[in-house]
């Protein structure tokens, strides 16, 4: 996961005036909602700070548990941060959220880029597949 983040920091995906927040190990759906909301609090509040941008780093295990108890919640806050991160996902958990982020009613254009046989599904399912040949 440390790697995932200093990549996601130097290729700006992750800037350094960006306040990160984590959700990572979490296999209680109860612990994974309580983050989550108190994440969509602060991305809507009013107490928001003026041009402050948020990340979000989940892991497979939390976006596994995401998905069985809060798929709604989770779309929501993440549509609203800046940047995430998903890492240590298996390849139909990553082509679960591009298909998630894709059938958003705002009809986003989604980008997959990955760099092998297990970013396959993902690539096949954004609107705009990269990678290696």
């Amino acid at each position: 996961m440390e790697t995932a983040v200093n990549i996601s920091q130097s290729c700006n995906h992750f800037t350094a005036s960006m306040k990160l927040h984590f959700l990572t190990a979490r296999r209680d759906g109860e612990s994974c909602k309580q983050t989550l909301d108190s994440l969509l609090k602060l991305l809507e509040g009013t107490s928001r700070e003026r041009n402050q941008t948020y990340g979000l780093i989940v892991d497979g295990t939390s976006l596994a548990t995401c998905f069985n108890t809060c798929p709604e919640l989770f779309l929501r806050t993440t549509l609203l941060c800046t940047a995430v991160l998903c890492c240590r996902l298996s390849p139909l958990q990553k082509a679960k959220v591009v298909r998630m982020v894709k059938e958003h009613k705002t009809n986003p254009v989604t980008l997959a880029i990955g760099d092998g046989a297990n970013d396959v599904s993902m690539i096949l399912e954004a609107n705009v597949g990269v990678g290696p040949s």
